[in-house]
C-alpha cells in the first residue's frame, strides 16, 4: 500500500477502501478521532492494527505500529492509500527529505533516523 507523508496530519489514517482490503476494521465501542481539515472537522472511524511496518531502502523493515488508524477519504481523494501524520513522525529522532533533481535518477527519499 502507498502512504504518504503529511506533516500537516495529527494523525496517520488510511482509506476505507485499504481497510477493506486488508480487512481490519472499525474498533469495538465508540472509536473516533477528529480531523482538521480545510472544510471543518471530519468525524472519522478508528481501525485497530495488530503491526504496521515501512520498508526500508535495503529491504529491512521499520515497525511504526500505532494503536489505532483513522478511516478517512482523504488519502483516497489524494490516490493514495493511506496518510502517514505526526504520529508516526514522532517515533524518529531525525527526518530528512532527500529531493532528486534529475529525470534518470531514483525517486526522492525520506530519510528516518531511529531512536536509540
Amino acid at each position: 500500500m502507498q502512504m504518504v507523508l503529511s506533516t500537516g496530519e495529527p494523525a496517520a489514517s488510511i482509506a476505507p477502501t485499504i481497510a477493506a482490503q486488508i480487512q481490519i476494521g472499525a474498533l469495538p465501542g465508540r472509536g473516533r478521532r477528529v480531523i482538521p481539515s480545510d472544510v471543518g472537522p471530519l468525524i472519522a472511524k478508528l481501525a485497530g492494527l495488530q503491526r504496521m511496518e515501512l520498508r526500508a531502502i535495503d529491504g529491512q523493515w521499520i515497525d511504526v505500529t500505532l494503536p489505532a488508524l483513522a478511516l478517512s477519504y482523504r488519502s483516497q481523494a489524494l490516490g493514495v492509500g493511506g496518510l502517514l501524520g505526526n504520529d508516526v513522525l514522532v517515533k524518529f529522532k531525525r527526518l530528512a527529505f532527500a529531493l532528486v533533481a534529475h529525470r534518470c535518477s531514483p525517486p526522492d527519499l525520506l530519510v528516518l533516523e531511529g531512536r536509540s
